[in-house]
């Protein structure tokens, strides 16, 4: 794996852990192997494709497995959703850091949820209103942040 999706995985795991820190007692715990690069002979994703940027085993061990096109690129999609579903529409761009806390909020929301109901967004939202509280207070970027 080259230098820059390597990055992009450590600061993946960087944030889930983050996460897991801010919310203990529904969050996901995070292992060695939590979050993985996708790949299609992968040992530890049995999914053959992957149609979005990341997803989530419902599974033990719970996994994230990340699409390394996106490590690569760092860009992603954002969009709201009403009662489960996309709203058309609402599609937004993301890219560098902020892609990657997008995604990560959003899987690591899909713990003991599934689908895009009401829990689940609520995990969501919040998880995305602490990592945007740390972006604006600068407390993301220093480095007792990520011990």
């Amino acid at each position: 794996m080259n230098v820059v999706k390597q990055d992009s995985l450590n600061i993946c795991i960087g944030i889930a852990k983050i996460l897991y820190r801010l919310n203990p007692s529904n969050g996901m715990p995070i292992k060695n192997n939590s979050i993985v690069a996708f790949t299609t002979k992968g040992r530890l994703c049995n999914n053959s494709s992957m149609s979005n940027d990341a997803h989530y085993h419902n599974t033990t061990p719970h996994r994230i497995c990340v699409r390394q096109k996106f490590l690569q690129e760092r860009h992603g999609q954002t969009c709201e959703y009403q009662f489960g579903h996309v709203v058309r529409g609402t599609f937004t761009d993301l890219f560098g850091n902020f892609a990657i806390i997008e995604l990560i909020c959003h899987e690591t929301a899909h713990h003991r949820t599934k689908g895009h109901g009401k829990i689940w967004y609520a995990k969501y939202n919040k998880q995305m209103t602490q990592m945007a509280l740390l972006i604006i207070s600068g407390d993301l970027y220093k480095q007792e942040t990520w011990q």
